[in-house]
């Protein structure tokens, strides 16, 4: 196989990542996808786009994965699916390498035949990195040059100096397809292997029943009978040691499935979370927030742990009842076992219906909490000392209730156990009083009354968890619900900049819940792509609302507004906030812990490039921010926020509209962006702003 026939062309990248998507069974059946553009791609840039654009409309992402130069044999083994930009020799311009897995010291590639080939890793590496070692081979060799050093000694030498040069050295470039975190949540689990580690861990389960039931068997015919010979000691050491290293295995394969299953219920969540209604988050209140987020936490371990006990105690249950039914007293302990299945089922049904109010209780005081505490400052200024701790008493003592009431049906339960054994090795006594049962046979009944003990033991630990899981997932139902993915438009790029309109808004009318009037009826507006409007009007005349709308965030209720000619769902919700650049107010916007670069960056990719750095500093003097750079020691890469370097209102405002500068696109819309600056500061900044191409929406009061 030729290097020609693994090296896919720019611009057949499309191409590439369907037949990936499609081989690796990310996709199943979906529409070609149709190239953006014939030609091929000006620069690494434009390639990402593409093949962001490209994955889209297959319904998936793709993962910018970046690599140290002295991790890249990892990384090229276990980022599968994945497509590797190279600089190719056969092509102009970029090439793509499409991995599909991986082999011992091999990589499984796709040809450009739709073929899978295996090619040596050390290949794949020596394309990607042969321009930089190249580069740092030359400066060795100037070094090398006047050394007396053989030429054995003299490679071995310049192997380390590379390595060393390089050590630190980026590489990207890579691209990761996966599912989009809102696939449906059993496909991500099938994609990921979980069905395959699951049908393990059943099995492994399994045969540790049976070698449960062969090491009683062997107590019977052995101790019981009076024959405790070194053979059959040995039998049983042999079995036990079997069930030890089996129970090994299992407790490996549930952490595995555990590792996968929580990364992969965390994404959900936090997709979730970024794709909630602010206006709603808004309502709610930091306490409840707070208290959605503490079950969120929590719902991973109980569900997964619960879900995998609670199966596992089944499974159990299932082989006790077998092991019993070939037991000595057969008549005595299945009629035994199915009563007690029973109390722990009407257990399980009490403690579901106290562990509910515990569960609201227990948010209702975390809620009054965290109230309190953020208004800690306003209430001893402003509220009479003796109201500071009403309802505190009632709520606490709310909680305590039902933390007794759910403290004693888990007692309940536990105790259901201990009395199983006591039940079942009574249930024995006949077959030890009357004789004419096989010893073996008393030890298997003794085994299955234990069996069945670990079995009830286990369900009480897995169904409390998941009973907690299932309560909490009641909480967070809408971050499980909010992750799910838009349709991807099987269509090239449908926002073209045009030389008519920018921005329309036509009969938009909103109006928020729970008021009685709509802040915002019948509003037009035609925003050309060059205009330059201002918008003014009093508080509460709804200028934020209607930015808010324009931006994206907000959906009208009536009318519509449109983006060169289409409206959001046609474009999608991305591809809109990508197009127009929204800066909220002061209030609604927030400066992240982290670097100033950062902050201003939030629109492009990171890490930047020095074309991204460079546009940051001159936007940031432009906007008056020049004596900040030269104050703070590390300039732009000046760690701000909360534990960084602390930002004044005027120079936070400031950092905002640089954020929205610096993201590009067709319409940038500021709210309100300049009522903390000073004339002078004022007017710098609106000469930074007027200088932009693109269509300028100013929000601000009279």
């Amino acid at each position: 196989m030729t290097r020609a026939a693994i090296i896919w062309p720019a611009d057949r990248a499309h191409e590439a990542i369907e037949a990936l998507a499609r081989r690796s069974g990310l996709v199943r059946s979906a529409p070609p996808i149709i190239a953006s553009s014939a030609d091929p791609p000006g620069d690494a840039r434009e390639l990402a786009q593409r093949i962001d654009r490209a994955t889209q409309q297959l319904g998936l992402e793709a993962e910018p994965v970046r690599t140290d130069y002295l991790d890249l044999d990892v990384a090229l083994s276990d980022a599968a699916p994945a497509l590797w930009r190279i600089e190719s020799q056969d092509h102009p311009g970029y090439g793509i390498v499409a991995v599909v897995g991986k082999a011992r010291g091999s990589i499984m590639v796709l040809d450009t035949d739709l073929g899978v080939c295996k090619v040596p890793l050390h290949e794949i590496r020596e394309l990607l990195v042969r321009r930089m070692e190249s580069a740092a081979a030359r400066e060795v060799e100037s070094i090398l040059s006047g050394t007396p050093l053989d030429e054995p000694s003299r490679s071995k030498v310049r192997y380390a100096l590379v390595r060393e040069r390089l050590a630190h050295a980026k590489i990207d470039g890579c691209w990761m397809l996966r599912l989009p975190p809102g696939a449906p949540f059993l496909q991500q689990l099938q994609q990921a292997g979980v069905r395959r580690s699951l049908v393990n861990l059943i099995g492994l389960h399994a045969v540790q029943q049976a070698f449960w039931i062969i090491a009683w068997w062997i107590v019977g015919a052995s101790a019981l009978m009076g024959r405790t010979d070194r053979g059959w000691l040995t039998a049983w050491a042999l079995v036990v040691a079997c069930i030890v290293l089996l129970r090994l295995q299992s407790s490996w394969t549930s952490g595995r499935l555990l590792y996968i299953a929580g990364g992969l219920l965390k994404q959900r969540l936090l997709a979730g979370i970024l794709r909630l209604d602010v206006e709603a988050l808004h309502r709610q209140g930091s306490g409840r927030l707070l208290g959605k987020v503490l079950e969120s936490s929590a719902i991973e371990q109980l569900t997964l742990s619960g879900g995998f006990n609670t199966a596992l105690a089944m499974i159990e249950l299932v082989s006790a009842a077998f092991v019993l039914a070939i037991g000595p007293t057969r008549g005595i302990h299945l009629p035994l076992l199915a009563a007690w299945i029973g109390l722990a089922a009407l257990g399980t049904w009490r403690y579901t219906v106290r562990r509910r109010a515990w569960t609201a209780a227990r948010l209702s005081v975390t809620q009054q909490l965290v109230e309190r505490l953020a208004g800690h400052r306003t209430r001893l200024a402003q509220e009479r000392p003796e109201r500071w701790h009403e309802g505190e008493d009632e709520a606490l003592e709310d909680y305590a209730r039902t933390s007794a009431w759910l403290d004693d049906s888990a007692l309940a339960m536990s105790t259901l156990v201990r009395t199983w054994v006591f039940a079942g090795l009574v249930g024995i006594v006949p077959a030890l009083t009357y004789g004419g049962q096989p010893a073996t046979t008393i030890a298997i009944g003794v085994g299955g009354i234990l069996m069945a003990a670990q079995a009830l033991a286990r369900f009480n630990a897995g169904v409390g968890s998941l009973i907690g899981a299932l309560i909490a997932g009641g909480q967070i139902r809408e971050l499980f619900r909010a992750a799910r993915a838009e349709s991807p438009l099987p269509t090239r790029d449908l926002v073209a900049p045009t030389a008519e309109r920018a921005l329309d808004a036509k009969g938009v009318r909103f109006q928020y819940p729970n008021q009685h009037e709509p802040i915002l009826r019948d509003c037009d507006l035609r925003l050309g792509p060059a205009d330059r409007v201002l918008i003014e009007g009093p508080s509460g005349s709804g200028k934020s609302t209607l930015a808010k709308l324009f931006g994206g965030l907000l959906e009208p209720q009536a009318g519509v507004v449109l983006l060169n000619g289409l409206d959001r769902p046609s474009i999608g919700v991305e591809a809109w906030r990508r197009r127009i650049n929204f800066a909220p107010a002061m209030h609604e916007n927030h400066i992240f812990t982290g670097t100033l670069a950062f902050n201003v960056l939030l629109g492009r990719g990171w890490p930047p490039t020095p074309d991204d750095l460079e546009a940051a500093e001159r936007t940031c003097r432009e906007l008056g921010l020049g004596p900040l750079l030269d104050r703070m020691p590390a300039g732009i890469m000046q760690l701000v926020g909360e534990t960084g370097w602390q930002l004044s209102q005027g120079e936070k405002s400031r950092v905002f509209v640089a954020r929205a500068l610096l993201s590009g696109g067709d319409v940038l819309l500021l709210d309100e962006s300049f009522g903390s600056l000073d004339p002078v500061t004022l007017r710098q900044c609106l000469k930074a702003v007027l200088a932009q191409p693109q269509a300028v929406l100013v929000f601000a009061h009279p």
